[in-house]
């Protein structure tokens, strides 16, 4: 598993804050190591002593709103991304801060810094480069790309993008990151977009637009909008799409070899990846994963391997080979151990271009020693190279939390390595079957845990009449019992007659205790001062008192 340690850097002479987020950073961001500096020359020292992934940099650093120090500070470290501190009576720098490089600002009021871990996150995540870098990508002229892919939430937010989009917006990272769509589109399209928008549950129908976008050094560029909407009314919803160039537009005239990739019916089709998921035909969705690839981009092999919890391996779970190809599978193994593919996990990148070793494990000991070259060395990606005998190209499937739960393995395309944009592609490809995966492993998951209740409405629904009130009663606890892994499950109604809690159906495994335990009886003054917000967990209430009446339940049911 990837190394989740977090050296952060606070920059600044104020104790009490240091140690308020300590405390934040111990309860929300667990391995994290906030070192501390109140000097330039302190701060100096404590770069060259270790490497940090973020800088904190409190207010009380700018004397009288001077600003200059933050030069000192950029030059000593151009590549660390910054997230500024301020005081209240220092909120109207923020943007100032901003436009010297820093990444974001959080300003010191009451729940303000309980944000602070989330930013850090979004600073790991995008990691994005110094002032000076923007400053000199913004000034390097660099033609449009030709399309644009992302994720938008229900609300039009955008969460993931690639950096083909980026570039044809003209937005730094993290501003697109705070962006809307309809914030890019104009007033009119807007229009059509929230109609098409409200109608969408209805019917899962693509959205398509010409429209135009208003870049801010190439000015408008005509372009198509493509929508699609995915895992409608579930816990993960939202839509997919791409800007691409309308070809009106210079910047859409493709190379001839760019033309042999028909990209757009690969948009296409990983739209229509989440039907065979959500109509349960998982071994479909396999196939299609690993068929992609093969279709598009024109690899002669491809293979799916998954982790198997059984024999705690990568087990090889399906293998296509290009029918018109002549070129022989290279990759014999049926299964890779975590330790032979944990250059996986050393990189946040979905995509590697790595070449297996030809040697057998015994004789790259005897080369390299035991310490010496894995199974895989990395590779550098340079289109037009010859693909060689053992090279690889992984994408990763990962989960939320980086946990690797497969990988596939592109090998020998038609002709050399691909342009930069396919490996851009299919990083991207990576990345949006990883979520598909990681929601249908939640939803399999809640799948089989509730599969008994599912039961229970089933069963209540067949009873007929005639059919006993405490029978029914009994086959709710059990059910429940069962489904949620409980030790004792007791349902209690509250008696119009005695005006008492009375336990009606009782689920354990010891008979005798569960004819004792349902002969009690509690009245609603006894308990009703248990149930009160300070114990209250979601719609439950958790009691652990010896002092309350339901401290006899535990005695005979022999707890102590």
């Amino acid at each position: 598993m990837p190394d989740r340690s977090k050296n952060i850097l606070f920059f600044g002479n104020d104790l009490k804050l240091v140690s308020n987020l300590q405390v934040i950073l111990e309860k929300s961001l667990p391995g994290s190591n906030l070192v501390t500096a109140n000097s330039l020359e302190d701060f100096n020292q404590k770069l060259s002593r270790q490497a940090f992934q973020v800088c904190l940099l409190d207010s009380s650093l700018l004397k009288n709103s001077d600003t200059s120090i933050l030069n000192e500070v950029y030059k000593l470290t151009p590549d660390l991304p910054f997230i500024f501190l301020l005081d209240k009576e220092k909120r109207a720098l923020g943007k100032e801060v901003l436009n010297h490089g820093a990444f974001d600002y959080l300003v010191k009021v009451d729940g303000a810094l309980s944000a602070l871990p989330f930013t850090i996150d979004q600073v790991l995540e995008k990691r994005p480069t110094s002032f000076r870098k923007a400053k000199e990508a913004e000034n390097r002229e660099a033609p449009i790309p030709q399309t644009g892919f992302f994720e938008i939430n229900e609300s039009s937010r955008l969460i993931t993008f690639d950096e083909g989009l980026i570039r044809l917006v003209g937005l730094e990272e993290k501003e697109l990151y705070k962006t809307y769509l309809t914030d890019l589109l104009p007033e009119n399209d807007r229009d059509k977009f929230y109609v098409w928008r409200a109608s969408v549950w209805d019917k899962s129908e693509g959205f398509h637009l010409n429209t135009q976008i208003v870049h801010p050094e190439k000015g408008v560029v005509p372009v198509e909008l493509h929508l699609f909407p995915y895992e409608l009314e579930k816990h993960f919803s939202g839509f997919r799409g791409y800007l691409k160039v309308s070809p009106e537009h210079p910047a859409a005239e493709e190379e001839t070899e760019k033309k042999a990739y028909e990209t757009p019916d690969f948009y296409y089709e990983i739209h229509n990846l989440n039907a065979y998921l959500s109509k349960g035909l998982h071994q479909l969705f396999l196939m299609k994963v690993a068929e992609i690839p093969l279709k598009y981009f024109k690899f002669q092999h491809v293979y799916l391997f998954l982790w198997d919890e059984i024999n705690h391996r990568f087990q090889k779970e399906i293998c296509l080979q290009n029918e018109n190809s002549s070129i022989k599978e290279e990759l014999r193994s049926q299964y890779f151990s975590p330790n032979e593919v944990r250059f996986l996990n050393e990189s946040p990148s979905f995509a590697h271009f790595v070449h297996q070793s030809l040697l057998s494990d015994e004789s790259r000991e005897k080369v390299y020693g035991a310490n010496g070259e894995g199974l895989f060395q990395k590779s550098e990606w340079k289109p037009g190279n010859p693909w060689k005998k053992g090279d690889r190209l992984f994408l990763s499937i990962r989960d939320s939390r980086s946990n690797l739960l497969g990988f596939l393995i592109l090998e020998s395309p038609e002709k050399r390595i691909p342009p930069q944009w396919v490996f851009q592609q299919l990083e991207i490809f990576s990345i949006f079957i990883s979520t598909l995966f990681e929601g249908d492993a939640r939803f399999q998951h809640v799948n089989n845990q509730h599969k008994r209740l599912k039961q229970l409405f089933t069963i209540l629904g067949a009873f007929h009449l005639e059919t006993s009130l405490s029978d029914l009663l009994r086959e709710v606890a059990w059910s429940v019992k069962f489904s949620m892994g409980y030790n004792l499950v007791m349902l209690a109604v509250l008696s119009s007659t005695t005006h008492r809690l009375e336990l009606k159906a009782v689920a354990v495994d010891n008979r005798q205790k569960g004819r004792i335990l349902s002969r009690l009886r509690f009245t609603p003054d006894k308990i009703s001062h248990f149930l009160i917000n300070r114990f209250k967990i979601s719609q439950s209430f958790f009691i652990t008192q010896k002092d309350n009446p339901f401290y006899l339940i535990k005695r005979i049911y022999g707890l102590p």
